[in-house]
């Protein structure tokens, strides 16, 4: 019988977190010392969940590998609906830390998770000199491909008419 090791147990139920709920994409940056004539990417990983068991699991989690993250509460608009949470690792570092550890636990996001790997790969390797790669244009534009989805539909309707 094989074992599971604790790490890969909570690595593999993060990964889950992130495939069910979560988002990895880049954020636009505006760059306030231009006055806002130019933007940079900004890599993120977010998970939004109404249940404050996997929140706070989450928070525990993210403190056990010491990545620092953004916890957003949304109110909910009613007595009978629930408050949203949305935890969030933004930047270079951060995103690269989490994304090196749960990559491998991947399903759905691994696509996602090894273009933003990639992109931070490029940018820390030509920082220094301010230069920009041609396979970050070609980056961003496979995100958006994989965010656009078109054949993807969340009506059940649409499918069906689709299907007859």
């Amino acid at each position: 019988m094989e074992t599971i090791s604790r790490k890969d147990l909570d690595l593999a139920w993060l990964a889950g977190m992130i495939d069910a709920d979560g988002c990895i994409s880049f954020a636009k940056q505006q760059n306030s010392r231009n006055k806002g004539k130019t933007h940079h990417l900004k890599p993120y990983v977010t998970v939004t969940t109404t249940c404050t068991l996997t929140k706070d699991y989450m928070i525990d989690m993210y403190d056990k590998y010491q990545i620092p993250i953004h916890v957003a509460v949304k109110p909910s608009k009613s007595p009978d609906r629930k408050e949203v949470y949305t935890i969030a690792t933004i930047g270079m570092k951060r995103s690269k830390t989490i994304l090196s550890l749960v990559k491998d636990y991947l399903v759905t996001k691994q696509r996602e998770a090894n273009l933003v790997l990639e992109f931070i790969e490029i940018r820390e390797r030509l920082f220094a000199q301010k230069l920009h790669e041609p396979r970050e244009d070609e980056i961003v534009e496979e995100m958006k491909n994989i965010k656009s989805n078109r054949n993807y539909t969340r009506n059940p309707q649409r499918l069906y008419a689709r299907l007859r």
